[in-house]
């Protein structure tokens, strides 16, 4: 694997570990967001490695997914869809339309974490194809 996409993949599993301990300490929106950088990573180190392109400088977690694989299983499209709002709606009080330390409870957070680790572990599996 390229280097570059490798230290892509390794930040995007440290962030989802990340998100996996803040959830533990109870601050759930910091976890979210950390979901979705989890998953950005991963998939532009697969984008870097499969497609042998610069990713995108784009932080649509959706896009990217299919920008990498035409037809992704429909479980990780659901998951990607799930988490691709928290990149603002964790941080921006106006895309919350509150809050974010207030909106996102720990349901919610642990649900982004299932998900984002669904997305880490199906990435480490197309990058083994």
């Amino acid at each position: 694997m390229r280097i570059e996409a490798v230290y892509w993949l390794e930040q995007g599993k440290r962030d989802l570990e990340s998100a996996r301990k803040i959830l533990d300490i109870g601050i759930y929106y910091v976890s979210a967001f950390y979901c979705h950088q989890a998953v950005e990573k991963v998939l532009k180190a697969a984008i870097m490695e499969k497609k042998r392109i610069v990713p995108p400088q784009d932080h649509n977690i959706k896009r990217l997914l299919f920008e990498l694989e035409e037809n992704p299983p429909q479980e990780i499209v659901k998951a990607v869809t799930r988490i691709n709002p928290f990149y603002f709606v964790s941080r921006y009080p106006d895309a919350a339309a509150g809050l974010p330390s207030e909106m996102i409870d720990k349901e919610l957070a642990k649900e982004l974490v299932n998900y984002a680790e669904m997305v880490v572990k199906w990435v480490e599996s197309y990058l083994k194809k």
